[in-house]
């Protein structure tokens, strides 16, 4: 093996030239093989960024919305309500989280949206025990939020 490893016993040196010739086989694959923007983090950084930037705004569960809105979660946890996610009846765009006072969720806008579990004709087997109305008789000028708190139904505003 030379005279370098004169000193070192036969199997340790050529266990030594193998670890080098990885070593060497490492950095090589490294600087030459592998593309610069690989290696670079903040340009690993600013595609992550980007890539979850782009990606939609999706329901985080009820306990993002609680973080601000503890008072309406409390009330809702002991309503008729408790089963509902915040989306079912809220839409919450992404600027709400930023700017909550200027861009607000959105509200049903239409009575049959409440019909869907409140109709006396709804179909909807997980609103079976709702409390059914006639929509064609029942606050026909509203919408159902205009009377109804939705958060805790059973107090009329």
């Amino acid at each position: 093996m030379g005279k370098l490893f004169e000193k070192f016993p036969d199997p340790l040196a050529r266990l030594i030239v193998v670890v080098l010739a990885m070593v060497a086989l490492g950095a090589f694959a490294y600087f030459v093989l592998i593309p610069k923007p690989v290696k670079d983090i903040d340009l690993q950084w600013a595609d992550a960024i980007k890539r979850e930037k782009a990606r939609p705004v999706k329901y985080a569960g009820f306990h993002v919305c609680e973080e601000c809105h503890g008072e309406i979660a409390r009330m809702k946890a002991v309503s008729h309500h408790v089963q509902l996610e915040c989306t079912t009846c809220h839409q919450a765009p992404q600027q709400h989280k930023i700017s909550p006072r200027a861009v607000k969720p959105s509200k049903p806008q239409t009575r049959e949206f409440c019909g869907k579990c409140h109709g006396k004709d709804s179909k909807d087997k997980l609103a079976k025990n709702a409390p059914k109305i006639d929509l064609a008789g029942h606050g026909e000028k509203y919408v159902c939020w205009q009377c109804h708190y939705p958060h805790s139904p059973e107090v009329e505003q």
